[in-house]
């Protein structure tokens, strides 16, 4: 029987919440707006997920307010090193009715790839677009 393991991490000073689930899964819920202190918060996670052998990443976005243009470049850079690796990041977020949440995989390039998951992040990704 294989026994699934997951590891949480929160503190109420930081800007996101860590959850590991199993071997290769990693859930980073964002408890504020993707700028300022989140963005390298979020890199440093996804940078630790990676050295340990991650192969999913979700990125709740549900209770973000607002993304930085940084906040978006670093998803961009997150989902292209997932698709080098064969891996996904994936992308949760409420939905503009209010009726649920979206959670979708991350597959095209950015930013075409990240754009009709999040309001806050279609705001962010209207000045990377060519």
């Amino acid at each position: 029987m294989e026994l699934m393991m997951t590891e949480v991490r929160t503190f109420s000073s930081e800007p996101l919440s860590v959850k590991r689930v199993g071997a290769t899964v990693w859930i980073f819920r964002l408890l504020e707006s993707l700028e300022h202190r989140a963005v390298p918060a979020l890199r440093e996670a996804f940078r630790e997920a990676i050295e340990r052998d991650a192969n999913d990443v979700v990125v709740d976005l549900a209770i973000v307010g607002s993304v930085s243009d940084e906040g978006a470049a670093a998803l961009a850079e997150m989902a292209d090193l997932m698709r080098d690796r064969s891996g996904a990041l994936w992308i949760a977020a409420s939905r503009p009715e209010g009726d649920g949440y979206t959670l979708r995989p991350v597959q095209e390039p950015a930013p075409d790839g990240l754009a009709g998951v999040s309001p806050a992040l279609d705001g962010a990704l209207v000045g990377a677009r060519p």
